[in-house]
């Protein structure tokens, strides 16, 4: 018999009003949002360029599905699978059809681009993706209406909690374009894959077959005005929930062929509210089908929400007991029971994790930063979402180096994680639990080792986890992040100093370790640079805590090491600055080569508001030599890089190390590879700099290297590739395997280009954008809060404004930048339309500060605008 369940009238009144993707947003906003996509269009992928596509769904913390760019869920890393196997993860008999009814006649098609068994496919596709949002619009010239999925998992910057649900939400969206009624359905299937390890394959002739399958139980449920096909099984629960007015389901189906004749009648579904396994080691799939008319020209969206909850999970690696959580368990579990519990907490709250994930991306969007800069920005931040990362239940967030060769990427590798920066942005929160992870790594000593279980002195991470302790203070509201973290932060620097420049000059001496996987000795301008920056945000640090002689100190070394360091490793005759090594035993060399992280210590330094290392001529002079000699386009002939290459017929990338000369035998690792983690950090010191056209330029070359065509060993004359399924994916950049976390790094040009300076605990906030200074627009982000700053100048004013979208932010202090030439003369601050008193304000040059008497504080739906009258 056919069973249909009916939803409140309240409840139906509810879900209607949360499908619709519009935001409560002021017309302004609108207008912006509109404008950038007019004349900035999303990046449409069709064709050979969604080959490469791989998309995930899921939690922060690991626990996601992948879809490719034939709209299948292919990968399944929800069951504490995390590292990728060949021909395993997949969970079958778990799609999308849609049946559509006139009086020409039905359509039944599956809505992906390959065939579901009896289900016929969908001609094709095109894909739009804006992470965490991915849209796939399908053609076929059988139907009579237009037909997209979007798929995404809540994203809300400043709310761990509700960026980690272990769900996918999918949104089908039907648009009748044509001239009569159509009638339509949508079906969702859905395989119990409880007690699935992710790792075996699941076959048989129903493909029901698997280690772990037998106990499993389907039962269709209305709870809570949800209908819902609850799954359940052996340690583990799925739900799967429609979101509408009338919902029919079966608990299992019988065959393909059965499905499809049932669904294609009357779009309804026949069969019992309860199934279990009929047998050991299978299971069973259900279904849920929803229906509705369509009038010429009506729409209607309808919601499908997929939870999971897989308990006791283990993680790391087996044979490094410091980086062993057997049976951890996942973060998850502490705030729901099961997957139905997860469920219930969606629905009763889908208005705001759909409202504030939506405004997330239309604050990002509205940026007038050119959107392959934004794709890259916000991509990348797919990571967390990935199996690169796992949050055990007791607050342990764990990094693989990426989802690929796990046995070899472990401990949250510091000299790799330190690059990334987009995280601690838009979760301050993490970014200390990951600072509180470093530090209780740190060794007797005072070494902060290069992996958790693994004694190496890589200094390149140890200098950037001092760094990010000084990141996460600035992205706290008060000094006790700091207070608790300085003991082991002033034992990491002062270790540094004794073991490695014992004299005070500035200048490293010994062989250390480094992200290149092998040891250098001396001092170069990467690692160097490094140093500096560490040891001016040391000193800041310590002027915090009040310990006056270990910042004199520490400024001491400073002043004598940028003079060392400007005056020894600098080349007049070459044009930049090289390594002062000292050919130690088992030591490699960057001898005289062009190092394309020569200036990472500035970038971190800018960053962080710490001031210039090295003169600024010689600085722009360097960051030129980077940008034109270490760039390479393969042309397909003669480019084998030393160990894998990431670069496919035609694409340009910039590498590591080049020699100006016959590179030496006894060179540094990785010399000649194209990495976009380590592109993005010198591509964002250029923009900190004002060099736009270049660092732009390598932005640009990044984003079509990640075009969705898919690139292998063998194809696109790639050579010797990492990655397990290949490169080119625009979501979840390569190098040790996919979805690296370096890549990370893509925010610091977001910060570069709007000039971001900030500190939670003195209430400060500053942009000097260096993009359309006249007419600027970019998403921010503090401690507490983010939104959107905008600013345009005339011949005579300036106007800034600080629209706060989301949290809050505390203020007493802005710095902003002038035009050149030009004096700041009256000066007015409102917020909300209020004038707030000035304590001071001071030009120095072309920045400007200014000072309230009393704080103010910026929620949602605040403005803070500026204006200042401007003489010359």
């Amino acid at each position: 018999m056919k069973s249909t369940l009916l939803l409140s009238t309240t409840v139906l009144i509810f879900l209607l009003a949360i499908q619709s993707c519009q935001l409560s947003e002021s017309d302004e906003k609108q207008n912006r949002f509109e404008k950038k996509a007019a004349i900035d269009p999303p990046v449409t992928y069709e064709g050979e360029y969604l080959t490469g596509l791989d998309f995930p769904v899921g939690a922060l913390g690991g626990s996601v599905i992948r879809m490719n760019g034939k709209a299948e869920r292919t990968w399944w890393q929800i069951f504490n699978n995390f590292e990728e196997r060949a021909g395993s993860g997949i969970v079958p008999n778990s799609f999308f059809a849609l049946r559509t009814r006139t009086d020409e006649g039905t359509v039944v098609k599956a809505l992906q681009t390959s065939a579901v068994g009896s289900f016929p496919a969908m001609s094709s596709l095109s894909f739009q993706g804006e992470y965490p949002f991915g849209c796939f619009q399908f053609e076929d010239e059988k139907l009579p209406v237009d037909v997209s999925l979007e798929a995404y998992n809540p994203l809300i910057p400043m709310d761990l909690k509700n960026s980690a649900i272990p769900c996918g939400i999918f949104r089908i969206k039907v648009s009748n374009t044509g001239a009569e009624e159509v009638e339509v359905n949508l079906l969702a299937s859905q395989q119990n894959a409880v007690g699935f390890t992710g790792y075996d394959t699941i076959s048989g002739p129903l493909m029901r077959s698997a280690k772990g399958y037998g106990q499993n139980q389907n039962t269709v449920v209305s709870s809570n005005g949800m209908t819902s096909l609850e799954m359940t099984g052996t340690n583990g629960s799925m739900q799967l929930s429609a979101y509408a007015s009338e919902v029919s389901a079966t608990a299992s189906w019988e065959d393909y062929p059965s499905l499809l004749e049932d669904f294609a009648q009357d779009g309804e579904l026949s069969g019992e509210n309860a199934a279990s396994s009929p047998q050991p080691g299978s299971t069973v799939d259900g279904a849920l089908a929803t229906g509705f008319k369509l009038e010429p020209g009506e729409e209607r969206t309808v919601t499908f929400v997929l939870s999971w909850y897989f308990p006791g999970g283990t993680f790391g690696r087996s044979d490094i007991p410091e980086w062993y959580f057997v049976e951890a368990g996942s973060q998850y579990e502490n705030w729901w029971t099961n997957a139905a519990d997860v469920d219930k907490y969606v629905a009763e709250n889908f208005d705001y994790l759909d409202a504030s994930t939506r405004l997330y991306h239309q604050t990002m969007y509205s940026s007038n930063i050119p959107r392959y800069v934004l794709d890259r920005i916000t991509s990348n931040i797919c990571v967390l979402k990935s199996p690169t990362t796992f949050w055990t239940k007791e607050g342990y967030f764990g990094i693989w180096e990426s989802t690929s060769y796990k046995e070899e990427w472990f401990g949250n590798v510091k000299h790799v994680i330190h690059y990334a920066q987009g995280h601690a942005r838009l979760y301050p929160e993490l970014g200390r639990i990951l600072r509180e992870i470093d530090l209780n790594t740190q060794m007797e000593d005072g070494l902060l080792p290069a992996r958790q279980g693994q004694p190496i002195n890589a200094f390149d991470g140890h200098f950037g986890s001092i760094l990010g302790v000084y990141r996460e203070h600035l992205l706290s509201e008060d000094n006790e992040f700091l207070r608790a973290a300085w003991p082991r932060t002033k034992k990491a620097m002062d270790f540094a100093i004794s073991t490695y420049d014992d004299n005070h000059d500035g200048m490293l001496s010994g062989s250390y370790h480094n992200t290149l996987d092998c040891n250098v000795s001396g001092t170069s301008p990467w690692i160097g640079s490094l140093y500096m920056a560490a040891l001016k945000a040391c000193e800041k640090m310590a002027a915090i805590m009040d310990e006056e002689e270990n910042a004199a100190t520490y400024k001491q070394i400073w002043n004598v090491g940028i003079q060392n360091q400007n005056e020894q490793l600098w080349s007049d005759s070459l044009g930049y600055y090289i390594e002062k090594t000292e050919n130690l035993p088992n030591t490699l060399i960057m001898a005289d080569a062009v190092s394309l992280d020569m200036f990472l210590g500035q970038w971190w330094a800018n960053q962080l508001n710490l001031g210039q290392i090295y003169p600024v001529d010689r600085t722009l002079a360097g960051l030129g030599e980077i940008y034109t000699t270490n760039r390479y386009t393969d042309t397909g002939e003669g480019y084998f890089p030393m160990f894998r290459d990431f670069l496919g017929t035609g694409d340009t990338g910039w590498q590591m190390f080049m020699h100006t000369g016959e590179v030496p035998e006894n060179s540094i690792f990785y010399y000649s590879e194209v990495m976009s983690g380590f592109e993005y950090a010198a591509a964002g010191t250029m923009l900190q700099n004002g060099m736009l056209e270049e660092g732009l330029g390598m932005v640009k070359a990044i984003s079509e290297r990640y075009d969705g065509r898919f690139r292998s060993e063998g194809e696109v004359h790639m050579h010797n590739n990492s990655c397990v399924f290949g490169t080119g994916s625009p979501f979840g950049e390569d190098e040790c395997g996919d979805f690296y976390v370096r890549p990370l790094s893509s925010w610091s040009v977001l910060l570069a280009l709007q000039g971001f300076i900030y500190d939670g605990p003195k209430q400060t906030i500053g942009f000097k954008p260096v993009w359309q200074p006249e007419d600027h627009a970019s998403f921010f982000s503090a401690s507490e809060g983010w939104g959107l700053f905008t600013q345009n100048r005339d011949n005579s004013a300036q106007t800034s404004a600080i629209e706060m979208k989301y949290g809050r932010l505390n203020l007493k202090q802005m710095i902003l930048s002038v035009e050149e030439g030009f004096i700041a003369g009256g000066i007015s601050v409102e917020l909300d339309g209020v004038n707030l008193a000035i304590d001071s304000s001071k030009q120095d040059g072309n920045s400007l500060g200014i000072q309230l008497k009393s704080a103010c504080t910026l929620t949602d739906g605040s403005t803070l605008r500026i204006s200042v009258a401007m003489d010359r």
